[in-house]
């Protein structure tokens, strides 16, 4: 006879969403079995946010101090050690590390089991043999780096986001495919660590992203030395010597050929579906991603889904936001709703930072939009430091809703925050324009870029004559 273990919500998969989940519905005295295959923290902890942020301070860290000569001060560059980076990466994650630990979630009475979960029924698991009956089902299993097909690859140790942070050795050239998030943060990030760097994309640089801040954005890693190749197709990748290969590209008809020591994929991620048994389950679900409705709930009444494994916008705080949903939906019975408003950085320097629609959305569904800036080179504390480049555009419609903001500046990942409630809460421009903003701040941009919005009516001859007989008065 089979041994069954039941419990009230049955999490799988220990990343963002699938700890939010756990935690919150622990909180409140339910029953709980955490799965992880893997490690806990999943992929933001381990391989993404947490060690590429301690590598982009890294590499921000010594293109600051590249530029003291500037303010006439003088300073000696060691050459980068790669093996310190790695230790300071894996210090950064292991200081975090007991936050999304066994013994932690243990501690709020969580039972967690460390194994591959696969569906057997509608309404059951197995793990480790063992069979889990659980009323609610949370899938949290994330996603993993896509691997191309690229005649030669396999002759080749490439790095991906999983494998990148343990690097110990100075690349004498890195070639990252992929011009999007990742492909820029890392290669802006080992360029800043004096590595020669070319970026290669089958498509346009932040493909998707605004084009005024892409272009923008584009024109400073070029600056800085990095070799951007769009809309070049790899034909294949040849060894000639130990760490000596060449990757050949289609350029118009012609082939280019390009000679590296190290290659990085940033060609996007694909769900980690394989392994769960989804069809015995009843869920629907695509190679894009698990189907679930408004309230994250999927084709089986008993199982929701959050995070990377919808296939939608993959960030940690989106899964974290998503765990929320889902949480009202199981134990308060809240018809909680996701929302299309998740705001998007890149951690390059400048950030880039999005929310709302982009300029394309706001003109397809508006008859008519602003488009307010205001740029970093009329900023005074941007200025003061030497941090000119950039931009902020704010689409509204006409009678100032507030549609979209795009941000790139240094900490635009913050800037952007104050513009998420305004979206959020259906403000107005003017009520960013009323803003008292302190000065000397790179926020002055928000108050800046929204006074705009007003100029045309208040430098109008009507109102300029209607003022001269006030003052008069």
């Amino acid at each position: 006879m089979v041994d069954i273990l039941k419990t009230d919500v049955c999490v799988i998969g220990a990343g963002s969403a699938g700890l939010v989940v756990a935690a919150g519905a622990a909180l409140f005295g339910v029953n709980v079995v955490l799965i992880e295959k893997n490690l806990m923290g999943g992929d933001c902890l381990n391989y993404g946010c947490v060690p590429s942020k301690a590598l982009i301070y890294a590499g921000k860290l010594k293109e600051k101090l590249n530029k003291v000569e500037k303010i006439g001060m003088s300073v000696h560059i060691q050459e980068t050690n790669f093996s310190k980076i790695k230790n300071y990466i894996e210090n950064v994650i292991k200081s975090i590390e007991p936050n999304d630990s066994v013994e932690r979630f243990q501690g709020m009475g969580i039972k967690v089991i460390k194994g591959n979960a696969k569906f057997i029924n509608q309404k059951q698991i197995v793990v480790n043999n063992q069979v889990i009956s659980s009323k609610k089902f949370v899938i949290c299993t994330g996603s993993k780096p896509y691997i191309p097909e690229i005649e030669g690859l396999d002759a080749v140790a490439f790095f991906t986001n999983e494998t990148i942070f343990s690097n110990t050795e100075k690349p004498n050239h890195l070639i990252i495919v992929g011009a999007g998030a990742i492909g820029v943060e890392l290669a802006q990030a080992y360029s800043n660590l004096s590595v020669k760097v070319s970026i290669i994309d089958q498509s346009n640089f932040l493909n998707g992203k605004d084009n005024e801040l892409s272009s923008i954005l584009k024109s400073k890693l070029l600056s800085q030395g990095i070799n951007i190749y769009e809309n070049k197709k790899i034909k294949k990748i040849s060894k000639f010597g130990e760490k000596k290969f060449n990757i050949f590209l289609d350029e118009a008809g012609n082939e280019l050929i390009l000679d590296f020591s190290h290659i990085l994929l940033a060609t996007g991620r694909v769900i980690n579906l394989d392994e769960l048994e989804l069809k015995k389950a009843g869920i629907k679900y695509s190679k894009y991603g698990i189907c679930v409705n408004s309230k994250l709930r999927t084709s089986n009444k008993r199982v929701y889904a959050a995070g990377d494994v919808l296939g939608k916008n993959m960030f940690t705080h989106s899964a974290s936001y998503e765990a929320g949903i889902v949480l009202r939906n199981i134990l308060f019975k809240i018809p909680a709703k996701s929302s299309s408003n998740i705001p998007d950085v890149i951690y390059s320097s400048p950030e880039y930072a999005s929310i709302g629609l982009s300029e394309e959305e706001a003109f397809k569904n508006n008859s008519s939009v602003n488009i307010l800036r205001w740029p970093l080179s009329e900023n005074d504390r941007a200025v003061a430091e030497s941090e000119e480049v950039g931009l902020i555009k704010v689409l509204t419609a006409r009678n100032g809703k507030i549609l979209g903001v795009k941000i790139l500046s240094p900490n635009a990942g913050d800037l952007i925050v104050p513009w998420i409630l305004a979206i959020n809460k259906n403000l107005k421009i003017s009520s960013m324009a009323s803003l008292i903003i302190p000065y000397p701040t790179f926020s002055e941009i928000t108050k800046r870029a929204s006074s705009n919005f007003f100029l045309p009516k208040l430098t109008s001859k009507t109102l300029q004559k209607l003022v001269k007989m006030l003052v008069k008065i």
